[in-house]
Protein backbone atom coordinates (compact mmCIF):
# COMPACT_ATOMS: atom_id res chain seq x y z
CA UNK A 1 0.00 0.00 0.00
CA UNK A 2 1.47 3.01 -0.99
CA UNK A 3 0.63 6.26 1.86
CA UNK A 4 0.87 9.80 1.63
CA UNK A 5 0.47 10.71 4.91
CA UNK A 6 1.86 8.90 8.32
CA UNK A 7 0.35 9.40 11.65
CA UNK A 8 2.28 8.92 14.63
CA UNK A 9 1.60 8.31 18.28
CA UNK A 10 4.13 9.53 20.61
CA UNK A 11 4.83 8.11 24.13
CA UNK A 12 5.22 4.70 23.09
CA UNK A 13 5.77 5.13 19.62
CA UNK A 14 8.35 7.35 18.78
CA UNK A 15 10.19 8.62 22.34
CA UNK A 16 9.70 7.43 26.37
CA UNK A 17 7.08 9.54 27.70
CA UNK A 18 9.04 10.65 31.04
CA UNK A 19 13.19 10.89 29.54
CA UNK A 20 11.66 12.37 25.79
CA UNK A 21 14.56 9.88 24.25
CA UNK A 22 13.70 8.53 20.90
CA UNK A 23 12.80 4.78 20.74
CA UNK A 24 15.16 2.00 18.80
CA UNK A 25 14.68 2.69 15.23
CA UNK A 26 12.77 5.83 15.14
CA UNK A 27 16.33 8.66 14.25
CA UNK A 28 16.89 6.32 11.78
CA UNK A 29 13.35 6.33 9.46
CA UNK A 30 13.02 10.06 9.92
CA UNK A 31 16.80 11.12 8.61
CA UNK A 32 16.30 8.67 5.73
CA UNK A 33 12.22 8.58 5.22
CA UNK A 34 10.68 11.42 6.48
CA UNK A 35 10.50 13.81 3.81
CA UNK A 36 8.47 10.86 1.31
CA UNK A 37 5.54 11.35 3.48
CA UNK A 38 3.38 14.38 5.18
CA UNK A 39 3.53 13.67 8.64
CA UNK A 40 1.41 14.00 11.62
CA UNK A 41 1.73 13.26 15.23
CA UNK A 42 -1.33 12.49 17.73
CA UNK A 43 -1.33 12.24 21.68
CA UNK A 44 -3.64 12.02 24.18
CA UNK A 45 -1.87 13.83 26.89
CA UNK A 46 -4.21 13.45 29.65
CA UNK A 47 -2.46 14.04 32.32
CA UNK A 48 -3.05 17.67 31.48
CA UNK A 49 -7.24 16.71 31.66
CA UNK A 50 -6.63 14.96 35.22
CA UNK A 51 -4.44 17.80 36.78
CA UNK A 52 -7.08 20.19 35.58
CA UNK A 53 -9.67 17.91 37.55
CA UNK A 54 -7.38 17.64 40.71
CA UNK A 55 -7.22 21.31 40.87
CA UNK A 56 -10.77 22.72 40.48
CA UNK A 57 -12.02 19.59 42.82
CA UNK A 58 -9.30 19.44 45.03
CA UNK A 59 -7.97 16.08 45.12
CA UNK A 60 -4.70 14.23 44.83
CA UNK A 61 -1.53 15.78 43.90
CA UNK A 62 -1.85 17.72 40.79
CA UNK A 63 1.54 18.64 40.75
CA UNK A 64 2.33 14.91 39.95
CA UNK A 65 0.72 15.69 36.40
CA UNK A 66 2.08 17.79 33.62
CA UNK A 67 0.08 21.17 32.63
CA UNK A 68 -0.44 22.26 29.27
CA UNK A 69 2.96 24.17 28.93
CA UNK A 70 4.89 20.71 29.63
CA UNK A 71 2.83 18.97 27.65
CA UNK A 72 3.96 21.42 24.87
CA UNK A 73 7.47 21.16 25.77
CA UNK A 74 7.42 17.63 26.03
CA UNK A 75 6.11 17.20 22.27
CA UNK A 76 8.24 20.03 21.35
CA UNK A 77 11.21 18.07 22.68
CA UNK A 78 10.46 15.08 20.34
CA UNK A 79 9.44 17.41 17.72
CA UNK A 80 13.19 18.51 17.77
CA UNK A 81 14.28 15.53 17.54
CA UNK A 82 13.13 14.49 14.06
CA UNK A 83 13.64 17.54 12.84
CA UNK A 84 10.33 18.20 11.57
CA UNK A 85 9.58 22.15 11.13
CA UNK A 86 8.59 23.77 12.95
CA UNK A 87 10.52 24.16 15.45
CA UNK A 88 8.43 27.22 17.75
CA UNK A 89 6.18 25.75 19.94
CA UNK A 90 3.75 28.34 18.56
CA UNK A 91 3.78 26.53 15.35
CA UNK A 92 3.13 22.81 17.12
CA UNK A 93 -0.63 22.76 15.72
CA UNK A 94 0.65 22.85 12.09
CA UNK A 95 1.09 18.70 12.24
CA UNK A 96 0.65 18.18 15.82
CA UNK A 97 -2.38 16.87 17.05
CA UNK A 98 -3.37 17.00 21.22
CA UNK A 99 -5.92 15.74 23.17
CA UNK A 100 -6.05 17.09 27.10
CA UNK A 101 -9.33 15.28 27.84
CA UNK A 102 -9.06 12.62 30.77
CA UNK A 103 -11.64 9.65 31.38
CA UNK A 104 -11.65 8.10 34.57
CA UNK A 105 -11.25 4.53 34.37
CA UNK A 106 -13.43 3.92 37.77
CA UNK A 107 -16.27 6.20 37.36
CA UNK A 108 -16.23 6.54 33.41
CA UNK A 109 -16.64 9.99 33.96
CA UNK A 110 -14.55 13.11 32.14
CA UNK A 111 -12.53 15.13 33.26
CA UNK A 112 -13.91 18.81 33.26
CA UNK A 113 -12.83 21.42 30.56
CA UNK A 114 -11.39 24.73 31.69
CA UNK A 115 -13.29 28.04 31.61
CA UNK A 116 -13.05 29.54 28.10
CA UNK A 117 -11.73 25.84 26.56
CA UNK A 118 -14.67 24.56 25.93
CA UNK A 119 -14.99 24.77 21.71
CA UNK A 120 -11.10 23.66 21.64
CA UNK A 121 -11.01 20.16 20.47
CA UNK A 122 -8.10 19.63 22.21
CA UNK A 123 -10.30 19.35 25.70
CA UNK A 124 -13.51 16.89 23.72
CA UNK A 125 -13.52 13.66 24.47
CA UNK A 126 -14.61 12.86 20.82
CA UNK A 127 -10.85 14.02 20.05
CA UNK A 128 -8.71 11.33 22.86
CA UNK A 129 -8.24 8.35 20.97
CA UNK A 130 -9.45 5.38 20.53
CA UNK A 131 -11.79 8.13 19.07
CA UNK A 132 -11.63 9.05 15.56
CA UNK A 133 -11.17 13.09 16.11
CA UNK A 134 -7.31 13.56 16.02
CA UNK A 135 -6.42 11.35 12.65
CA UNK A 136 -9.78 12.67 10.95
CA UNK A 137 -8.59 15.83 11.61
CA UNK A 138 -4.65 15.48 10.38
CA UNK A 139 -6.57 13.76 7.31
CA UNK A 140 -9.08 16.70 6.92
CA UNK A 141 -6.01 19.66 7.62
CA UNK A 142 -3.47 17.48 5.13
CA UNK A 143 -6.50 16.65 2.19
CA UNK A 144 -5.68 12.73 2.25
CA UNK A 145 -8.07 10.14 2.22
CA UNK A 146 -8.20 7.29 4.94
CA UNK A 147 -6.67 5.01 1.91
CA UNK A 148 -3.61 7.04 1.59
CA UNK A 149 -3.43 7.43 5.38
CA UNK A 150 -1.53 5.52 7.94
CA UNK A 151 -1.17 5.19 11.70
CA UNK A 152 1.42 4.38 13.66
CA UNK A 153 1.27 3.26 17.31
CA UNK A 154 2.07 1.06 20.24
CA UNK A 155 -1.37 1.06 22.13
CA UNK A 156 -4.61 -0.37 21.56
CA UNK A 157 -6.44 3.20 21.72
CA UNK A 158 -4.19 4.19 18.40
CA UNK A 159 -5.23 0.64 16.38
CA UNK A 160 -8.77 1.36 17.78
CA UNK A 161 -8.31 5.24 16.35
CA UNK A 162 -7.38 3.84 12.99
CA UNK A 163 -10.18 1.51 12.49
CA UNK A 164 -12.59 4.20 13.60
CA UNK A 165 -10.66 6.30 11.24
CA UNK A 166 -11.03 4.33 8.60
CA UNK A 167 -7.10 4.20 7.73
CA UNK A 168 -4.51 1.14 7.97
CA UNK A 169 -2.95 0.69 11.14
CA UNK A 170 0.60 -0.76 11.68
CA UNK A 171 2.08 -1.56 15.30
CA UNK A 172 5.55 0.83 16.47
CA UNK A 173 7.53 -2.24 16.86
CA UNK A 174 6.17 -4.42 13.16
CA UNK A 175 7.11 -0.65 11.70
CA UNK A 176 10.38 0.50 13.11
CA UNK A 177 11.60 -3.04 13.10
CA UNK A 178 12.17 -3.21 16.87
CA UNK A 179 12.03 -6.31 18.92
CA UNK A 180 9.16 -6.73 21.71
Amino acid sequence: MSYELIIFDIDGTLADRDTNILLPGVSEWFAQKKDNYLIALATNQGGVGLRWWMVKDGFGDPDAYPDEDDALEHILAVVNQLRLEPLRRADLDSRTYICYAYQSKKSGKWSPTPEGREDRYQWMPDYRKPAPGMLLKAMQDANISTLETLMVGDGEEDEQAALAAGCDFQKANDFFNRKE
